[in-house]
């Protein structure tokens, strides 16, 4: 039921949270398992795709301020039913609800009591309704990980805060709102929504120093800002709470790309998309992962999985054409850009700045040229990394002006930096002016690469 909907994709987000702190056990994260809401779907089917041995499924209804929760756990090898069970609640005792079926799958499971690190009941006994309302509403849209859905979850985090100031899983969830709205919203400066983003991660620890969500969002902003030994710290302490969030290893895994650890970053990009099997971002993510150590095959095969799980995400394309520059294919590189920029509906700047690349690679500097005035006529409009540019003047030998954009681009923080430090960064990180860059942004001046 649509009108119910936030509801009960609401319970699954806590369940998943609450599951997801059991070491022994591996719970598949909320993008996958959303993806796969509606759709007429044999339980066996969903468990292949998820990668699941067990799968949770069940439904709510609502009468009045009633709620009727119907749920079962399911052997996805053969369908077959281990427990089901049936919850009516009033609606402000949700938390009873999720900590009822939490426990029960757990025995179910036959794991260990003890692991089931699941936040006490007579702390969200204190969260008021309407505040938990808003607040599942916001998640709703927060997952959907759309820039106009993002804004609606901080207008929807928002109220939930105005409702109840003391909602640490509220507070929680709107730094992740301001910590990737950035990224969906590439024509502002990178600093944007940090001060937000941080004041409401800071506000959530402050009530709840146990939020795995509140801790990777403050990794993420230690890490845009250069503070490697805080972000790292922060990445631990939420994996060490809830060691199923794919997020986390997501994120931590790109931290260990500016720490020159590429093979440790690839075990925690798997480990991510082992979690997370059906987010785009994290299958593209992998085949990065795989190009920046080592894996350039490899990193085009992922590529291709992603785009037979969603044809239309258009950075599996961008992020592709990256890895063939790298293996020298500028043709393939150049077509793959130029399919990104077919699905946006128009040029990215990371898409101009690709296609640039290729073309000074075919010899065509021209049109590399062309490329680069569109981006430099850009930036009189709005933010371009400077990155990107960099990245344009270095393969058109203005090497100079490719130092002076990347001094920008850690002047403002800006996270593409993380594209240096892979192959295509090889020759620009070689050059002994790059020391300069890599004292500014506090990393060792030595590079390693392990």
């Amino acid at each position: 039921d649509p009108a119910t909907r936030y509801l009960s994709d609401g319970m699954t987000d806590e369940l998943i949270a609450r599951l997801g702190r059991i070491p022994t056990l591996r719970v598949v994260a909320p993008t996958s398992s959303f993806s796969l809401r509606g759709k007429p779907m044999d339980v066996r089917e969903a468990g292949r795709l998820l990668g699941a041995g067990k799968i949770v499924e069940g439904s709510i209804q609502q009468s009045g301020p009633t709620l009727r929760v119907d749920v079962a756990l399911v052997n996805a090898a053969d369908g077959y039913e281990l427990w089901t069970d049936e919850f009516t609640a009033d609606r402000s005792e949700m938390f009873h609800i999720e900590d009822a079926i939490a426990k029960a799958v757990v025995q179910k499971l036959n794991l260990p009591p003890a692991p089931l690190p699941i936040q006490p009941v007579s702390r969200e006994a204190t969260i008021n309704p309407q505040a938990r309302d808003f607040y599942q509403v916001g998640l709703e849209y927060l997952n959907n990980r759309d820039p106009d859905d993002i804004s609606r979850s901080v207008a929807y985090l928002h109220k939930s805060i105005q409702v109840d100031s003391g909602y640490a899983q509220a507070w929680a969830a709107l730094a992740m709102a301001y910590a990737v709205m950035r990224s969906h919203q590439a024509d502002e400066p990178p600093d944007t929504y940090y001060n937000d983003a941080l004041a409401a991660a800071n506000r959530a620890i402050a009530l709840d120093a146990s939020l795995p969500r509140a801790h990777e969002v403050l990794g993420l902003l230690d890490d845009q800002h250069w503070k490697w030994r805080e972000a790292a710290r922060e990445y631990r302490q939420a994996l060490q709470v809830d060691p199923s969030d794919a997020t986390a290893h997501q994120w931590y895994a790109i931290h260990l790309w500016f720490m020159g650890r590429m093979q440790a970053a690839l075990r925690e990009m798997q480990v991510a998309h082992h979690l997370d099997p059906l987010s785009p971002i994290i299958n593209a993510d992998l085949g990065r992962a795989l190009c920046y150590a080592g894996h350039p095959r490899a990193s085009l095969a992922q590529y291709r999985a992603t785009v037979v799980l969603a044809p239309r995400f258009a950075l599996t394309y961008a992020f592709m054409a990256e890895t063939d520059l790298a293996m020298g294919n500028s043709r393939q590189a150049l077509a793959n850009a130029s399919t990104a920029v077919t699905i946006w509906g128009q040029p990215s700047e990371y898409s101009l700045a690709e296609i640039g690349v290729s073309e000074a690679a075919l010899g065509r500097k021209a049109l590399a040229r062309k490329e680069l005035d569109a981006l430099q006529q850009r930036a009189t409009r709005q933010y371009v990394s400077g990155v990107l540019l960099a990245w344009l003047y270095w393969n058109l030998g203005e090497k100079a002006r490719t130092f002076t954009q990347l001094q920008r681009a850690v002047r403002d923080h800006d996270f593409v930096m993380m594209f240096v430090f892979g192959p295509l960064g090889a020759g620009v990180r070689a050059d002994p002016r790059f020391a300069g860059i890599r004292k500014s942004m506090n990393l060792p001046l030595q590079e390693t690469q392990l």
